[in-house]
């Protein structure tokens, strides 16, 4: 599962770096980039490009901004999927395992969730239904 989130975060990823790179002079991306709080805050960030590479996606909001920011501050292809490989990887273990804990957490704290799952299936179908 964490190999699986790690994969489709990379590939949006790489997908949106090179949307990025594409397009870094369309005027839509230069107003976007050009909004006071974005500039303020891409500002900030790109002081340290590497830092920002394997951070971005575990801020919130940053997962589209992220990879556009770094082709627009000219980040290298290559660089940047070594780095995003590596944060990739680091975000789908941290997420999965979080996953696993909670679930057993919530399990712990209502019960052996299993059993109720029988009395869950119809009105599981009545709202697919619906």
């Amino acid at each position: 599962m964490a190999l699986a989130a790690a994969a489709g975060g990379y590939l949006s990823d790489i997908v949106i770096y090179g949307i990025g790179r594409k397009y870094k002079e369309a005027p839509r991306l230069r107003s976007a980039l050009g909004n006071p709080r974005v500039a303020s805050l891409v500002a900030r960030l790109s002081v340290n490009l590497v830092l920002f590479a394997l951070v971005f996606r575990f801020i919130p909001g940053m997962r589209t901004a992220g990879p556009v920011a770094l082709a627009t501050l000219g980040m290298q292809p290559m660089q940047y999927g070594l780095l995003t490989g590596l944060s990739s990887l680091a975000w789908g273990v941290t997420g999965v395992t979080l996953g696993y804990f909670m679930g057993h957490s919530i399990e712990a704290i209502f019960g052996e969730l299993h059993r109720i799952e029988h009395a869950l299936i119809a009105p599981a179908i009545v709202a697919v239904l619906l």
